[in-house]
């Protein structure tokens, strides 16, 4: 160091030094004859509790498919902005990384993936202390430039260069204005109908979407887990989702995410239709409601369920179903429903035509056992006759009738209490 300056001095290894250093591969040992010799002897090991192996790339799709499965409520679009020079939304004109992270989500297959465009909004010119000057053409930007330096920065300076010390940067709003979807993700119309003009709702590596302290992009990959399908396209686009999977029978259009799905017992009856039992299974256990007191479609769809697949095809889901019904304290629809299969309601009051199929009892005793179990499931606390006429059938009336007990046709009714 001299004169207030620092100098570094770089040294460079010398040649006998690094063949000395080469010439030292073999470890060779021979015994000490006088003085001492210290050696430092040491040897690489992996701790396996601190080491952390790489990840490879079915680590990541499997990652990105468990997040698919139960993804956060309030983010539906998420989206990653890219750099994309081309006017072309497509995936070849992605960097590589870009194009990586979109192979990965088609690869889960839970996903779908779109390449969008944001619109534009006003342009801010910065200065070369980063003070933004609002405009709203590039015409503008250049009077700005006019009024605070005293001269045109749109031409060059008297030594032939550019000044740099102002910059135009278009801004972007967060609405998608143009986009083209992955075809391996064969995502339906009702549902690209719903992206155009709609906004992302979360921006990976930033701020959440709306802060006005976050630049937007001007484009960006947006995906969304095929579980939001029905979501995203509410009611009427789901039930357009629905016809479109009967007719051409592509059930994987629908996402499957069933809980989501805003339909009554006419859906229902589509669904029947289709005789698709992965369908009709998962609409059952876990969408179905028990809406009673709204035209008894709920009921007249279960006994049709029953009555076309045979109750032991659909006894699973129809335990889940009760199991639902009775966590929300719906006692006596329960009850009203089970009578009505088992015939005792009366025409009047009968909800559903009686099941007629054999071993009807142990349907019925099957589906009592799902309910009673639940701890919400309370029907003393509000007795009804159909209440009264399950206890009666399941002590009384049921042994009797060999028919409807699979033990019946061997052992007397004595037994079968």
């Amino acid at each position: 160091m001299s004169s207030g300056h620092l100098s570094s001095l770089c040294r460079q290894p010398s040649r006998k030094g690094v063949q000395l250093f080469a010439s030292l591969n073999k470890i060779t040992s021979a015994p000490i004859t006088s003085g001492r010799r210290v050696a430092l002897v040491y040897a690489l090991t992996c701790d396996a509790q601190s080491w952390v192996p790489p990840v490879i790339r079915d680590d990541v799709v499997e990652g990105f498919a468990t997040i698919a499965q139960d993804p956060p409520n309030e983010v539906w679009y998420v989206a990653r902005a890219v750099d994309l020079n081309s006017t072309t939304l497509e995936v070849v004109n992605l960097k590589r990384l870009d194009a990586t992270f979109v192979d990965l989500l088609v690869a889960t297959g839970d996903y779908d993936v779109a390449l969008a465009r944001f619109a534009d909004c006003d342009v801010y010119v910065y200065d070369k202390y980063g003070t933004a000057f609002e405009v709203t053409s590039e015409f503008d930007a250049y009077e700005e430039d006019d009024d605070h330096d005293g001269h045109d920065k749109a031409c060059d300076d008297d030594d032939g260069e550019d000044d740099d010390s102002w910059c135009y940067m278009p801004w972007y709003e967060n609405i998608i204005v143009d986009f083209t979807h992955h075809e391996a993700c064969n995502v339906p119309d009702a549902i690209l109908w719903k992206l155009e003009c709609n906004t992302a709702d979360f921006f990976l590596r930033s701020r959440r979407a709306g802060d006005g302290r976050f630049k937007l992009p001007g484009a960006a990959i947006v995906f969304w887990p095929k579980s939001r399908r029905l979501t995203i396209a509410e009611a009427i686009g789901a039930l357009e989702m629905l016809r479109d999977a009967i007719e051409c029978g592509d059930v994987g259009t629908l996402g499957l995410g069933l809980r989501e799905f805003p339909c009554r017992g006419h859906d229902g009856q589509l669904l029947l239709q289709y005789k698709d039992m992965e369908l009709l299974e998962p609409f059952i256990r876990d969408t179905q409601h028990l809406p009673l007191d709204e035209a008894n479609d709920t009921a007249r769809f279960i006994h049709t369920s029953l009555e076309t697949c045979s109750w032991p095809a659909l006894l699973p889901a129809m335990e889940s179903f009760l199991a639902r019904a009775a966590r929300k304290s719906d006692a006596s629809a329960i009850c009203r429903l089970l009578a009505s299969l088992a015939g005792l309601a009366s025409a009047d009051d009968a909800v559903c035509p009686p099941l007629t199929q054999p071993y009807t009892g142990e349907f019925l005793k099957s589906c009592w056992q799902a309910v009673v179990i639940e701890p919400e499931f309370r029907p003393g606390n509000a007795p009804t006759e159909h209440c009264i006429l399950l206890d009666w059938y399941f002590d009384d009336f049921l042994p009797t009738r060999p028919g409807d007990n699979y033990l019946g046709q061997w052992l007397p009714p004595p037994l079968l209490l």
